[in-house]
Parts: structure tokens; C-alpha cells; sequence
């Protein structure tokens, strides 16, 4: 994802100088119930978890550092991701806690859902969210996503709730 930039935000790939960042993220008490813990408790677990699970593909899909334009501040990281058990590549997000209730998730969700669109020709884009996650099942609904079912995460007991938005 090449440029990617609206009002208020830029995006740019994760490096593993952005170690520490990720390890704050992984374990804010908003990141843990909604979207799991990850056990990435050091900066080397947080380096290796940019390697393995940050990777970039060749079709466009990954997560990228959501950064404030006016100060580079980062705020959190967003993407589109192609995942093995859904039918469908799905965008996620997540924010620093310090950093939710400022619009960002929907701003960043929005352009997410554009690129996907428009430079990866996606017709049908997803989200997974775990239910309970008001706060971004609004901003799938804000960017047009309607529920679809829920679906189980592997290795995981708890039902998730599936959205999809096609073109």
C-alpha cells in the first residue's frame, strides 16, 4: 500500500524498530478481550511478531502503522489481511487507547476499505469482530459493513461476528 493518506492520517509499513509500539498496542486492556492476547510481553516477542505476523504480501494485504499526519504521532495500525478460515479478505484495526473516541478507527476503516476497492479490485471485503466490541461493530456499520453471521476463530471457543460490504 503505496501513499496512502486522508485528512488526518498516514500509513506506512511496520519495521521492527516499531518493536515497542507493537508491544504497547498488544497489551492495552481494550486490545485483550476484543482481539485476543497475543503473549507478546518483550521486544524481541514483539520483533518476531512484526516478522512473522505483520508480513506484507505480494497482493497488496498486511497491516500498517496508522500515523497522525500533523505530528507523525502513532496512533494504532490498520490493514486488510487474507485470512485462511474466511471466505473473504478482511480489514482490521486497532487503536491506542489513549488515542479511541477521536474518529480515527472510521477514518482509517474507510480508506482501508477504499484501497481494497480501487487498487486491490477486492469485491467483497469483511471484518471480524468479537461480539460485545460495540465501538468498531459501529464503525463497520459507519462504513457501510452489515452483519453477516458469526464465525468461530480457530483454536479459539468464542463465536465472532462477521461483516461484509460488496461492491
Amino acid at each position: 500500500m503505496k501513499n496512502l493518506i486522508t485528512a488526518r492520517l498516514s500509513f506506512c509499513e511496520i519495521k521492527c524498530t516499531d518493536a515497542k509500539f507493537i508491544r504497547e498496542i498488544l497489551n492495552q486492556p481494550g486490545y485483550l478481550p476484543h482481539i485476543g492476547d497475543r503473549e507478546v510481553r518483550t521486544i524481541e516477542q514483539a520483533e518476531e511478531t512484526i516478522t512473522e505476523k505483520f508480513a506484507y504480501s505480494s497482493e497488496g494485504f498486511g497491516f500498517y502503522l496508522m500515523q497522525r499526519r500533523d505530528d507523525d504521532e502513532v496512533v494504532g495500525f490498520a490493514g486488510i489481511v487474507d485470512r485462511d478460515f474466511l471466505d473473504t479478505p478482511d480489514i482490521g484495526y486497532a487503536l491506542l487507547q489513549r488515542h479511541e473516541g477521536n474518529g480515527y478507527a472510521t477514518e482509517a476503516a474507510s480508506a482501508i476499505l477504499d484501497h481494497a476497492r480501487t487498487s486491490m479490485q477486492l469485491k467483497r471485503v469483511g471484518a471480524i469482530i468479537s461480539t460485545g466490541n460495540d465501538r468498531s461493530i459501529s464503525v463497520v456499520q459507519r462504513i457501510g459493513m452489515k452483519f453477516l453471521k458469526q464465525v468461530q476463530y480457530p483454536d479459539e471457543q468464542e463465536l465472532v461476528n462477521s461483516y461484509i460490504i460488496e461492491s
